[in-house]
């Protein structure tokens, strides 16, 4: 006699059962994918710094200083001279775009339209996340032709604070701000020239280059702010020390523009990336110990004695602000960052 054999299937509560274990795993899974995308990311980024840093060092070996930016009369300051980055590309593998800029031009005259719509990856943190969309030219007359704006993730450090900002933006008084260019105690901003011979704290305890979150800008200043050609009088897209790293995830809406423009930004969680001097690069937290930082994100520290001269007043100066300057004698030990 024939016997038969019935094929069981699973029953809902199993197939239910295997679902809710497969969506655990994933929901395991995936904060640990996506930890390992922002370490590839941030590896890259470190990448680029390094890059940088190098370049730098180059380019003070043949011209006796590290680069600058926006070297303009200080009498008739400009606003799209040229950037340290834009100083510094024979040194990172784009001679073709150095031989294509026209440095005795402005970053946005027509002889630099080519150079200014280059987009270039070493200038692209990975994890920002809109840097690498162009923006359109907003130059008015151009020639015939579609002509763009690309952008960058890092910039200079121009020390504890960006006395630019304050003296030529808000009161263009030409003699404050040629004496405030003597109160800049980082390595880039504008109208610098400093020599590695001047970095007398130490190149390894000295910011060269860190993060500009420039993915954080919205709307018109999206397509405004960190071109990577313009190196800006008013701060030169360099950064200051006045506010802590991500100043601008503190910041309230109405301020987070002018923390996002002077502080050093960046998408990867806790802190930022930053080039030192030497060439290294060195990943400081948001909770570095920092001076009371200005409420207002105005690019000076709570408490500076702006009529004196930027002279410190009731501000003291802390670990990050001390990492920012070149020559004042601050005793800093890598356990402290």
């Amino acid at each position: 006699m024939a016997t038969t054999r019935r094929n069981r299937g699973f029953t809902l509560i199993e197939l239910l059962v295997v679902i809710a274990i497969i969506a655990v795993l994933i929901a395991l899974l995936l904060p640990a994918v996506q930890s390992a995308r922002e370490a590839a990311r941030r590896a890259g980024c470190v990448n680029n710094l390094k890059q940088l840093a190098l370049a730098a060092s180059n380019y003070a070996d043949v011209n006796g200083v590290l680069p600058g930016d926006s070297y303009s009369s200080s009498t008739n300051p400009t606003w799209n001279d040229m950037s340290a980055l834009a100083r510094i590309t024979p040194y990172f593998e784009q001679q073709a775009v150095f031989n294509g800029t026209n440095f005795s031009q402005h970053a946005y005259d027509t002889g630099n339209l080519t150079a200014l719509g280059t987009g270039l990856s070493v200038l692209w943190c990975p994890s920002d996340p809109t840097v690498s969309q162009s923006a359109p030219n907003p130059t008015a007359g151009l020639p015939a032709g579609t002509w763009n704006v690309q952008f960058a993730s890092y910039g200079g450090c121009a020390g504890p604070w960006d006395p630019n900002w304050y003296v030529w933006a808000r009161s263009r008084d030409v003699a404050a701000y040629e004496q405030q260019l003597t109160t800049m105690y980082g390595l880039i901003y504008d109208n610098s020239a400093v020599s590695v011979a001047q970095i007398t704290d130490g190149t390894s305890n000295t910011i060269l280059f860190g993060e500009l979150a420039h993915g954080a800008l919205a709307g018109p200043s999206a397509s405004s702010f960190n071109e990577w050609l313009q190196g800006m009088n008013v701060d030169g897209w360099a950064f200051s020390g006045s506010d802590a790293p991500n100043a601008f995830r503190r910041a309230t809406a109405a301020q987070s523009l002018a923390a996002l423009l002077g502080d050093a930004g960046s998408f990867h969680p806790g802190g930022c990336n930053f080039a030192f001097a030497d060439g290294s690069v060195k990943f400081l937290k948001d909770s570095i110990p920092c001076w009371k930082t200005d409420p207002n994100f105005l690019n000076l520290p709570d408490g500076l004695a702006v009529p004196g001269g930027f002279d410190w007043g009731s501000t003291k100066p802390q670990v990050y602000q001390a990492l920012t300057t070149r020559a004042s004698g601050e005793v800093v030990s890598a356990d402290q960052y």
